[in-house]
């Protein structure tokens, strides 16, 4: 029996054929729902951490005041990327990868350990993984193993710990998709007569489950790592990793295994 997955990241990039570039419009009706959105969370916020503000801090207030200015300095980065034409990130995005993978080495090598695991910088003020996931992912398992539908969907969930390896927080505006599906019992749906299942039961599933975690980390990687340089719709190119640049990254910070 084995576990295999099929990853497709869907692309950063607009896949419009008309864009209207050069061309600059307000949508209003966004705007409005980001502002509530933004006004519920802070009294969400607030409601939530008062208590512990007035106990660590000595201000009920102390969480409120810091996410507003956070949520101001967002607000005023958005607006002057707002300035600048979309299509022009494309030109720094293997520098950003990167950058990116840099960060994520940083994060090993100062070893800044909260809550139990080494996950961010500055002393827990900022995270490299949430960069890094700036997309959406469809993973799809198949396995030959003979489980049940139920089983499946247990399966499905355990995609999340797969990503979870390589750095993801299955961010806000992360649009994820698991599905997974069995190749065993072939006839369970021929004909209109009662039909015998074969399944393993719930207590000899974690050997699957370790195969499933297992083979989306590596798909993943595989994903990064071996995917070539792509040209899609209206000539948009995303630029396959260099492996040379990638290893000489890794040699410098003694992560390359040779």
């Amino acid at each position: 029996m084995g576990t295999r997955t099929f990853v497709n990241e869907r692309s950063a990039f607009p896949q419009s054929r008309n864009p209207a570039r050069g061309k600059r419009s307000v949508d209003i009706p966004l705007i409005l729902t980001v502002i509530a959105l933004a006004v519920f969370g802070l009294i969400m916020l607030y409601s939530a951490s008062f208590d512990f503000s007035f106990n660590e801090y000595g201000s009920s207030t102390y969480m409120f005041v810091r996410q507003v200015k956070w949520l101001g300095l967002g607000i005023a980065v958005a607006f002057v990327l707002s300035l600048f034409d979309y299509h022009n990130w494309r030109k720094i995005v293997l520098f950003a990868m990167l950058g990116t993978i840099v960060l994520l080495i940083t994060v090993l090598i100062i070893n800044e350990i909260r809550l139990g695991a080494s996950r961010s910088l500055f002393e827990g003020s900022y995270q490299p993984s949430e960069i890094s996931e700036r997309g959406s992912i469809i993973v799809v398992v198949a396995t030959d193993a003979p489980v049940l539908s139920q089983q499946l969907k247990r399966l499905a969930r355990r995609v999340s710990l797969g990503l979870g390896r390589n750095g993801s927080i299955s961010g806000d505006g992360s649009g994820d998709i698991f599905i997974a599906f069995s190749t065993a019992n072939p006839h369970a749906d021929g004909g209109k007569s009662v039909v015998d299942l074969k399944f393993l039961p719930n207590d000899a599933l974690d050997p699957i489950f370790a195969a499933t975690v297992q083979a989306v980390e590596e798909s993943i990687i595989n994903a990064m790592i071996a995917a070539p340089t792509m040209t899609g719709i209206e000539n948009h190119k995303v630029t396959g990793l260099p492996h040379d640049k990638l290893r000489d990254v890794l040699k410098k910070y003694n992560r390359l295994v040779q």
